[in-house]
C-alpha cells in the first residue's frame, strides 16, 4: 500500500472519530447524564480505583447492564458487596 493511501486512510479515520465524537457529544447534550448514571451497573465502576478493579466490575456490570435495570443493579451491588473494597 502506498504511503499516500495510507495517509488518506488515516485522514478518513480522523474524520470518522470526529464526526462519532460530535454525534456522542449532542447526545450527551440532550441527556441528563447524572440521572442515567444513578441507575446504570456501569456507574458502578468509577467507584474503584485500580484499573484491574474497573475491568473486573465493568465486566460484570456490562453482563447485566441490559433487562430488569434495577434489579440487576442491586443483585451486582450485592455481589461486590460480599467481595469488599479494595
Amino acid at each position: 500500500m502506498s504511503q499516500v493511501r495510507k495517509a488518506r486512510e488515516r485522514v478518513a479515520k480522523t474524520r470518522n472519530l470526529r464526526a462519532i465524537g460530535a454525534a456522542l457529544d449532542r447526545v450527551m447534550a440532550t441527556c441528563d447524564v447524572p440521572a442515567r448514571l444513578a441507575i446504570d451497573p456501569v456507574s458502578i465502576v468509577h467507584r474503584y480505583q485500580h484499573r484491574s478493579d474497573r475491568e473486573l466490575v465493568g465486566l460484570l456490570a456490562s453482563a447485566v447492564a441490559f433487562g430488569n435495570v434495577k434489579a440487576f443493579r442491586v443483585k451486582l451491588e450485592q455481589a461486590l458487596a460480599r467481595l469488599g473494597r479494595t
